[in-house]
């Protein structure tokens, strides 16, 4: 591997610096002439338009406006109304699924032994028996227990 040389500085002579004469220059006087200035064409400024302050409205007359506009918007609503067929006697009544008696639960089952009504709740946990078949037995057991609460076991 070659090894870096090191550069030696080289020296510099000092130049001497020379004084150099300025000759001087004559000015001459200049004489101005009166320059004429031309006429500035002025351009039309675009005036802003000045914000009028509001004038007070007439209470009045803004009541009766707004009442108009109520009016006109009631006459556009009663033209619009739906009106029933006069032959309402005609329409057969629903039929209504009146068996609610299969709705039950848990909650009504209890209800009904907190209130000491032990055959309406034996009934419920019946009914819950057989909608419910992985819990029937429970179900059926506290059926029974509160069939002999009743006296009716």
């Amino acid at each position: 591997a070659e090894e870096p040389v090191a550069e030696e500085p080289v020296a510099e002579e000092p130049v001497a610096d020379e004084p150099v004469a300025e000759e001087p220059v004559a000015e001459e006087p200049v004489a101005e002439e009166p320059v004429a200035e031309e006429p500035v064409a002025e351009e039309p400024v675009a005036e802003e338009p000045v914000a009028e302050e509001p004038v007070a409205a007439d209470p009045l007359r803004e009541t009766l406006e707004q009442y108009s506009e109520l009016d006109r918007l009631i006459a556009d609503l009663e033209s619009a109304r739906i009106r029933p067929a006069d032959d309402l006697d005609a329409i057969p009544p629903p039929t209504l699924d009146n068996n609610v008696d299969d709705v039950v639960s848990e909650t009504l089952a209890r209800i009904y032994a907190e209130q000491g009504k032990y055959s309406e709740a034996a009934e419920a946990y019946e009914k819950l028996a057989q909608q419910h078949p992985l819990r029937s037995n429970e179900y059926r057991a506290q059926a029974a227990r509160l069939r002999g609460r009743a006296g009716l076991a």
